[in-house]
């Protein structure tokens, strides 16, 4: 875990404190994009979500790839394995919040094509998707970054979401 929390701090610039407070939350889990010498180059996070439809889903967060690594396609390489991962746990989405608006159109060529309002206490969407981790649900209250007019994606990988549906995250992803 210590080389999870140095890519954290290296790539979003947070602090020790920040980085191990992520990674001891419950029901994430941390995919890792290793090298031939066992070095770090990229991770992603998978939190548990579910929705006013009954579906379970899973938002991707921190996804980070080392400096040294990037433009050697591991960012693909993670949100492939995202996917696979999600897909083979059952789940009917993915979602995410870009960190960057240059992000948007590498996510929307991805499939993140649904868009996801961030809102207040009551969605005012068909769809609510909400964090089954309550330790996720307070660690992300704290993140400013997040503070104003966010939006998210969703990539489906079920008919029963379409993009004529509204989607929101309330309060900071809420709770299930």
């Amino acid at each position: 875990m210590n080389r999870a929390v140095e890519l954290w701090m290296l790539c979003f610039e947070d602090s020790r404190e920040t980085a191990e407070e992520f990674f001891s939350l419950r029901g994430v889990e941390t995919l890792t994009e290793c090298g031939p010498q066992g070095e770090l180059m990229g991770m992603a996070s998978l939190i548990p979500v579910s929705d006013s439809l009954g579906g379970r889903g899973y938002y991707v967060y921190g996804v980070c790839v080392h400096p040294s690594f990037r433009g050697r396609g591991i960012f693909r390489k993670l949100m492939s394995e995202c996917e696979a991962r999600a897909t083979e746990l059952g789940a009917s989405y993915l979602c995410l919040i870009p960190a960057t608006e240059k992000l948007y159109g590498t996510y929307f060529r991805m499939g993140y094509r649904i868009p996801v309002e961030l809102c207040g206490f009551m969605c005012e969407g068909d769809v609510e998707i909400r964090s089954c981790s309550k330790d996720f649900t307070l660690f992300a209250k704290t993140d400013a970054e997040y503070s104003g007019n966010v939006r998210g994606l969703l990539k489906p990988f079920s008919e029963r979401y379409s993009s004529d549906m509204k989607f929101c995250f309330p309060e900071r992803m809420g709770e299930c």
